[in-house]
């Protein structure tokens, strides 16, 4: 038997290793297929999308498809009209899509953002703030409409310490165009300062998308301790042209383990993977698939006039979460002789991570009663669980 020893190996016509042969026996690969769990972000691929179809956000901070928010800081309204699309690239069906609904010029520390947050848990695998610390390479997809080709956007990627807390940023500048691209980025180690390990706030990335002159400033390569917005030199003003748009899909963050700066192919989930990720972080219930009469469930009679009906997660959130409803007062509450409703402004919630009480003291007499709750319209009713980060 013979043996062939090699230090690497690389194809014909490429500019880097392939293989890299250690002198113990061990070795890296470059390899660009899809390895399992290795893309930090969830619902990458905007498939989930639980909250709404459109989002019409004058103001303020909303979250759109599931994990990804439009983001704002300062006075500036970042007015825009979000949805899930079905524009994306080979091997996509659903993108995020923005268009502005009035022209704006940010000023002073105005920004207009896509934020993604991961938990600080979650970094371990980077392991900053160590003698082994690791890069991080993102990757995704986007395109523009005709009337902002070429505009020159920023990723920033922030990072929280565990010690204080004391952010530090990186970014880096992309241009889009009316066509799909795919964008890889690589963001250098840290072996100064670690990461939050926690269920806490650990990397958050920023798209920037129209940013005022206050907090424009020269790509960061390495990391600064900065708590603020920061987008880079060139940033271009999305918000110049009510025919603008900004679609986003395949977003993938994962840690560099060859150092190459390299992208491996998007790590496609299933659909019910992609949904229990994101229960993590939201849930709703609603009786849309049978409006009028869903059930439910059961609900405990307290003492005089009030009830509570107790609902289990369907995953374990990541934390107690805060919990808003919406028709409530179409809940009847049922106990075998006679059904009661009460106001919107009667329900309270209360709970934790595993599940939440809606209970209101504004029915008829239930005390030690079982109770069957349905409801009685056809008007959605929702209840909403939020633990966002």
């Amino acid at each position: 038997m013979s043996t062939l020893k090699v230090g690497a190996i690389r194809g014909v016509s490429a500019s880097s290793d392939a293989i890299t042969v250690a002198s113990d026996g061990t070795c890296t690969a470059n390899v660009t297929n899809n390895l399992s769990n290795r893309n930090l972000i969830i619902n990458g691929d905007m498939k989930i999308n639980q909250r709404s179809g459109t989002y019409n956000r004058p103001s303020g901070d909303e979250y759109t498809v599931d994990r990804f928010m439009t983001k704002t800081g300062s006075s500036f309204n970042f007015d825009t009209l979000t949805t899930q699309a079905t524009d994306a690239p080979s091997g996509f069906t659903n993108s995020l899509k923005i268009t502005p609904q009035s022209t704006q010029t940010p000023t002073g520390s105005d920004n207009g953002t896509i934020r993604y947050i991961i938990e600080g848990q979650d970094c371990d695998a980077l392991a900053h703030g160590t003698s082994d610390a690791k890069k991080v390479t993102l990757s995704f997809y986007a395109k523009s409409a005709s009337s902002n080709n070429n505009q020159v956007y920023t990723v920033q990627l922030t990072k929280r310490r565990n010690s204080d807390g004391t952010k530090y940023y990186l970014t880096q500048t992309f241009t889009v165009t009316s066509s799909w691209q795919r964008f890889t980025m690589s963001f250098v180690a840290d072996t100064t300062n670690d990461i939050k390990n926690d269920n806490t706030e650990g990397i958050a990335i920023y798209w920037h998308l129209a940013s005022g002159p206050d907090d424009i400033v020269s790509a960061q390569a390495t990391w600064l301790a900065n708590n603020g917005f920061r987008a880079a030199t060139g940033q271009s003003n999305f918000m110049d042209n009510t025919s603008n748009e900004f679609y986003l899909t395949g977003v993938q963050l994962e840690v560099d383990n060859t150092g190459s700066g390299k992208a491996t192919d998007f790590e496609h989930r299933s659909f019910g993977q992609e949904f229990a990720l994101c229960q993590r972080y939201y849930q709703q219930f609603d009786d849309s698939a049978n409006p009028g009469s869903y059930i439910w469930g059961i609900a405990y009679g307290g003492g005089g006039n009030s009830a509570g009906l107790v609902i289990y997660y369907q995953n374990v959130m990541r934390a107690i979460p805060t919990a808003s409803g919406e028709n409530l007062n179409n809940l009847n509450f049922n106990d075998g002789t006679a059904a009661y409703t009460a106001a919107n402004n009667t329900f309270g919630f209360g709970g934790s991570e595993y599940g939440i009480r809606v209970s209101s003291s504004s029915l008829g007499s239930m005390t030690g009663k079982a109770i069957q709750v349905y409801s009685n319209s056809t008007t959605n009713t929702k209840i909403k669980l939020e633990a966002e980060l």
